[in-house]
């Protein structure tokens, strides 16, 4: 005789509901993971912009996000690999930065190198350049967190030679727009950064004004090259032979 499953109480959960109550605590469960990694990246940030890499430790981490120390180590196996995390979280976050306003400049009819200078100035003097900074100086002597930054590198400096040769399309494609990409860059930071060191925003007229024209030249020469290559290289013309050796051919004949 074939027994009967018992009849469900009144009002208990059907399997059905039961599995979905169960993958709604599944869903709430990894948005919780995800809320609290985002919270622990975004204290590492803050630290390094307030305090710097050397000051920043898993429990000031930890203690600015609102978890318990422990916590921290559930999402992070080390503080290495939570600073790597905040390198993959805060370069793009600094490449959209710039990239909105600059693409803002490419769009308009003249495209004056004075006010791309003035956005890029504005954001290498930004909390998230100074977050930055700390990371590629610890990067130096840290293989792990160098190995992120270059792999980032290689995706972020094709883009910026891209956005370069919108904003100068003169230049675009052409084979020393990278270069000069790097070296405005470059400029750019060190300028900031060293404005910022010592505390001397007056730095900023002197070294923008210096950058823009340097750059107009630069950019001239480049073009005056692309149109007009230099004339190949005279072929050397042979020594005169030694008088020793004129000496020799006399006595041979």
């Amino acid at each position: 005789m074939a027994t009967r499953a018992p009849a469900a109480r009144p009002g208990a959960p059907t399997d059905t509901e039961s599995e979905t109550a169960r993958a709604v605590v599944k869903v709430t469960r990894a948005e919780q993971r995800v809320a609290t990694r985002s919270r622990l990246i975004d204290a590492t940030f803050s630290l390094l912009v307030e305090r710097g890499y050397a000051n920043t430790s898993t429990a000031l981490v930890a203690e600015r996000a609102g978890v318990s120390h422990g916590a921290l180590f559930n999402h992070f196996g080390s503080r290495e690999e939570l600073m790597v995390a905040c390198i993959e979280e805060v370069f793009p976050r600094f490449m959209a930065e710039g990239s909105e306003r600059l693409l803002a400049v490419a769009t308009l009819d003249r495209r004056p190198l004075d006010r791309v200078v003035d956005l890029l100035w504005e954001q290498f003097c930004g909390a998230t350049m100074m977050a930055m900074r700390e990371l590629m100086m610890a990067a130096r002597t840290n293989d792990v967190m160098s190995a992120a930054l270059t792999e980032l590198d290689g995706i972020i400096n094709p883009a910026n030679v891209e956005l370069a040769g919108l904003l100068v399309p003169e230049m675009a494609g052409h084979p020393q727009l990278p270069a000069l990409v790097g070296l405005t860059l470059a400029a750019v930071d060190g300028a900031a950064f060293a404005s910022q060191a010592f505390r001397n925003p007056d730095r900023h007229a002197a070294s923008k004004v210096a950058l823009v024209q340097a750059l107009e030249l630069l950019v001239a020469d480049a073009l005056v090259d692309s149109i007009d290559p230099p004339p190949p290289s005279p072929a050397p013309s042979p020594s005169p032979p030694s008088p020793r050796a004129t000496r020799r051919s006399r006595s041979t004949s």
